[in-house]
C-alpha cells in the first residue's frame, strides 16, 4: 500500500485507520487528517518489458519514484529491487483490481494490526494454440474475472488434500522439465499454485 495525490478508494486516517470507499462517487481525495492510498499486489515473476514494477527494498525518501513501467533501457537493472505489479486499485496503470471482498478483508486485518503481506493468487494454465512442445509447453496467465476485472486471492495456508499436493507436484515436474530444476523447496516458496 502506496500513499497518492490522486482520488482513490483506500484513505489511511491519521496514519493508522484505513478506510474504504467502495462506491462510484466515493473516492477519496487526501486530507490533513487522511491519506489517500493505492493497494499493490505484486509478483516476484521475471519482469518484461511494459510490466509495471514496485521499487521493494528502501524508503520512499530513497527512492521516491516507487513505480516505474518497464522498458528496454532499464529492463536489466530492475530485476533485483523490483517486483511486477500484477494487480492494483490504481486505475491509472490499468491493470486488472484485488476482489471487493479481498479489500474488505485486508482493510479488516489492518485495522486490527494484522497487515497482509503474502498471499496467493489464482493462475490458469494453459497449452499455447493447443501445441505441445518437448520442453513442457505450458504457460500460465493470471486468471481474471471478466465481469470486473479482478483477479482471486486466497489466503495461504499449511495444509493441502493429496489432490493439490499431486497437482503441484506436476506443475513442479513440468517447471523443471522446462526452465530447469529448482529444489522443492524454492518451488513451494515461489510457485505453488493453490
Amino acid at each position: 500500500m502506496l500513499p497518492t495525490n490522486q482520488k482513490a478508494i483506500l484513505g489511511l486516517y491519521s496514519n493508522s485507520f484505513l478506510i474504504y470507499f467502495n462506491g462510484e462517487d466515493d473516492e477519496y481525495n487526501s486530507t490533513e487528517t487522511t491519506k489517500s492510498q493505492h493497494l499493490y499486489i505484486t509478483s516476484d515473476e521475471v519482469i518484461k518489458e511494459d510490466n509495471w514494477c514496485l521499487h521493494t527494498m528502501g524508503e520512499a525518501s530513497i527512492n521516491p519514484q516507487r513505480i516505474i513501467k518497464a522498458t528496454h533501457s532499464n529492463l536489466e537493472s530492475i530485476q533485483e529491487w523490483w517486483n511486477k505489479i500484477i494487480a492494483t486499485t490504481d486505475p491509472s496503470l490499468n491493470l486488472p483490481q484485488p476482489s471487493h471482498s479481498f479489500i474488505t478483508k485486508y482493510i479488516e486485518e489492518y485495522n486490527k494490526g494484522n497487515t497482509i503481506t503474502d498471499i496467493i493468487v489464482e493462475y490458469d494454465q494453459f497449452i499455447p494454440n493447443n501445441k505441445i512442445n518437448l520442453n513442457g509447453g505450458y504457460h500460465t496467465d493470471i486468471k481474471i474475472n471478466s465481469k470486473d476485472n479482478t483477479i482471486t486471492i486466497k489466503k495461504i495456508k499449511d495444509s493441502w488434500t493429496a489432490e493439490e499436493m499431486f497437482l503441484n507436484m506436476q506443475y513442479y515436474m513440468e517447471y523443471c522439465r522446462s526452465d530447469g530444476y529448482i529444489t522443492p523447496q524454492d518451488w513451494l516458496e515461489n510457485h505453488k499454485h493453490f
